[in-house]
């Protein structure tokens, strides 16, 4: 539905077809089945990278887990996400992660570093941003294992215990 449009996944098709023409077999894969699947589908299909756009719809935590050992790269230039706990899962899985200037990405996402932040109306951009890391296997996998190491460091359980007990003992 029109409520799911902020996450990007419609700037992702359209960029596709520039990330094919500098990587051919690159391939974008769309979990989930989401409201707007259809319309997606029906996007995608009329895209010229067709042939490199697979939806997959619902699968099971056990499928989600081999998917994100599977990818090169974890992708939601959304423009409304909250905090984004998807990012966090594809750090779980020491995957770099392209999010977006627009909404909460950068508190997970360190630009350079774990992951690059993009303006999500950008195509241009976005396709390039894709591309560069996808023929850049060394520096992704950096980045992959920075946002690990922040995942675990940042955002565990443990930390973010600490934080809410400090809040609840300065009031």
């Amino acid at each position: 539905n029109r409520f799911e449009r902020y996450k990007g996944h419609d700037q992702l098709i359209e960029a596709w077809p520039a990330v094919v023409d500098i990587v051919p077999d690159a391939q974008l894969v769309l979990v989930g089945d989401g409201g707007d699947a259809t319309r997606l589908m029906q996007k995608a299909a009329a895209s010229s990278a067709w042939r490199n756009i697979q939806f997959t719809g619902f699968v099971s935590n056990a499928t989600l887990d081999a998917l994100y050992e599977s990818v090169a790269l974890f992708a939601l230039p959304s423009r409304a996400e909250g905090f984004g706990l998807v990012y966090l899962e594809a750090m779980a899985h020491r995957l770099a992660c392209i999010g977006s200037i627009h909404d909460a990405a950068g508190e997970v996402i360190v630009d350079g570093q774990t992951g690059r932040l993009v303006n999500q109306d950008d195509h241009a951009c976005l396709a390039a941003t894709v591309s560069d890391l996808l023929l850049d296997e060394p520096r992704r996998r950096c980045m992959g294992e920075a946002g690990y190491r922040r995942l675990r460091s940042e955002f565990s359980f443990e930390r973010f215990s600490a934080r809410v007990n400090s809040l609840l003992r300065a009031d």
